[in-house]
């Protein structure tokens, strides 16, 4: 049968629909009945047509495939070696080493036995150690790998130690970008921080890019960055087609800014499962966010991928548990088939309105920031801090009123469980991190 049956079905503008739903309403408000505002003011009707794309749809990316990370927090060489090796191991194709502690770490002890050459790998160092990121290039400098090493970061960066209360935040010097190139070294910039402390979409984007450009306005930024590889960490939250559309929007500004500068780089989006929106209580639940927040992540184009361990507010921790999250990144692939197709959401009228959406209006908040100074000004002043807070209130405000609903949080609570939040008391950064479980039960 040949016969092409769409031909029998005219096409329907938006305004014949609006048309028809305003009838079907008999003289209610459309907008006061049927659209809800997002935190971002974002009005987000029941439909969405071509019309709403205002421009021919593309894909943001081109890859298929992810990484699937396990990140370890290195407190002691052998034990996090040991661990390092079980999750590649167990299926684990990359690895993030964050080095927080004071103590010398024995660094040819934690990287032995990992093939570097075939594996995914940020090292990233929370501390100003300088002898510390000596004696890592130094290992890598006498490292003989079977091929060449293609997707080692040891990234470098300054802001985020001036975020995390490791450096005084102070006039940035442009030795910050000299390494970039050399010895793995890469710039890398996080942007999951913002999330974790209740930042929105709009927010989370344009800090990035204000982040970003404080690097980019450095003397001979142009000359280092060309043709390198930026690696941004981002948080997904479970607001499935919001994340989608963050990860478009990011990819699409980042690019964007860098072009400005006639910057060609590369971006690596490593991207996390969100702690702020986790509960202790009925922790099994968080195996629900944490799977849409993967596929949120994995459709909105990220190059690698940490899930949390659902367990990770509670006091007794399971063993199983991080091997739990390493298997939910590795069945989307293996038993989802996620790895098919490149920007699958590519051409959806609803998630290309939203890419455009936080497109705009984080780069009219990070017109807004540049024109206060930039990234360094508005962090040291403390409106960065402010406006987070704000956000933040106003999301604790939506659960406890319960406006917002989480499962196991502010609906069907579970009042015999007690946990810990997993957060540091003596937090000195910029952006501290919260829970949406604790804020609204205290």
């Amino acid at each position: 049968m040949n016969k092409d049956l769409f031909k029998e079905f005219p096409p329907i503008s938006q305004q014949e629909w609006l048309q028809q739903i305003s009838k079907d309403l008999k003289g209610a408000d459309f907008d006061e009945k049927l659209v809800w505002h997002s935190d971002e003011g974002i009005g987000i009707r029941p439909f969405y047509s071509n019309e709403d794309k205002k421009a021919s749809s593309s894909a943001v990316f081109s890859h298929t495939q992810w990484h699937h990370v396990v990140e370890i927090v290195v407190q002691e060489a052998k034990f996090a070696n040991e661990f390092a090796l079980k999750a590649l191991n167990k299926g684990a194709t990359g690895l993030h080493f964050i080095l927080r502690a004071e103590t010398e770490i024995d660094i040819d002890r934690l990287f032995q036995g990992v093939l570097f050459e075939y594996v995914f790998c940020v090292i990233e160092l929370h501390l100003n150690n300088a002898n510390l990121k000596t004696r890592i290039d130094n290992f890598f400098t006498q490292y003989n790998p079977v091929v060449p090493i293609q997707q080692l970061y040891i990234v470098q960066a300054p802001i985020h130690l001036m975020e995390l209360g490791v450096m005084p935040i102070q006039h940035l010097d442009a030795t910050a970008l000299f390494a970039i190139g050399q010895n793995y070294s890469t710039l890398k910039i996080n942007a999951s921080q913002y999330a974790n402390a209740g930042a929105n979409q709009t927010q989370q984007l344009s800090f990035a890019l204000a982040h970003l450009n404080a690097y980019l306005s450095l003397p001979n930024a142009v000359k280092v960055l060309q043709g390198q590889k930026i690696v941004i960490e981002l948080a997904v939250g479970s607001n499935y087609f919001f994340e989608i559309a963050k990860h478009r929007a990011l990819r699409q500004l980042i690019l964007f800014l860098l072009d400005a500068y006639g910057i060609n780089a590369e971006l690596i989006v490593l991207s996390k499962t969100a702690y702020y929106n986790k509960s202790g209580a009925d922790s099994y639940s968080n195996l629900l966010r944490t799977s849409t927040e993967a596929m949120s992540a994995i459709i909105g184009g990220c190059n690698a991928l940490v899930v949390s361990r659902f367990d990770c507010f509670v006091k007794e921790k399971q063993d199983q548990a991080v091997w739990w999250a390493l298997n939910q990144s590795l069945m989307l692939e293996h038993e989802s088939y996620f790895n098919q197709i490149a920007d699958v959401s590519a051409g959806s009228y609803y998630i290309e309105h939203l890419t455009l959406s936080f497109c705009e209006l984080a780069w009219q908040m990070f017109q807004a920031i540049e024109t206060e100074g930039g990234w360094l000004k508005y962090l040291e002043s403390g409106e960065a801090e402010r406006n987070v807070r704000e956000t933040c209130s106003q999301l604790i405000h939506h659960y406890q009123s319960k406006e917002k609903t989480m499962i196991g949080v502010n609906q069907f609570i579970n009042t015999v469980e007690n946990y810990i939040p997993d957060y540091d008391t003596e937090w000195n950064g910029k952006f501290r991190p919260f829970n949406v479980a604790q804020s609204i039960n205290s």
